[in-house]
């Protein structure tokens, strides 16, 4: 037979406050960390410059200049998810630790080298690609 919680001993004043107080005030209750987040103005009266958001052509060229997007609002870089067996998943993380890099960028290291070796085969299977 399963459990019930007893939360009769709980204390909920705060909330209840906060929630009159909003209602009182006829403000909106912020539904998520998004609305809670400072507004541009807020920032600039703490001496902070508002995030700089990019287009997307200038997100393009920062992709393809290889040149890593984490902080860069609006530059999001392509993802995968992807499951490896246990020697290579040990390898990528030993490898990746003693040379100082993320496990990211040590695959994207290792992707680039064979495209390069590979140059011909990849270019052969773009134009196969591309013909279809």
């Amino acid at each position: 037979m399963a459990k019930t919680k007893d939360f009769s001993n709980l204390d909920t004043s705060r909330a209840m406050q906060q929630l009159q107080t909003a209602l009182a005030q006829e403000e909106p209750i912020a539904q998520d960390k998004q609305d809670k987040q400072e507004k541009p103005e807020a920032q600039e009266k703490q001496g902070r410059k508002p995030r700089k958001r990019y287009t997307a052509e200038e997100a393009q060229q920062i992709l393809e200049s290889g040149r890593n997007a984490r902080g860069l609002g609006g530059v999001k870089m392509p993802r995968m998810n992807m499951a490896f067996t246990p020697v290579n998943h040990d390898f990528i993380m030993t490898i990746a630790r003693m040379t100082g890099q993320t496990y990211t960028d040590f695959v994207n290291h290792v992707i680039d080298l064979y495209r390069e070796e590979h140059k011909e085969q990849y270019e052969a299977a773009l134009k196969l690609r591309n013909s279809i």
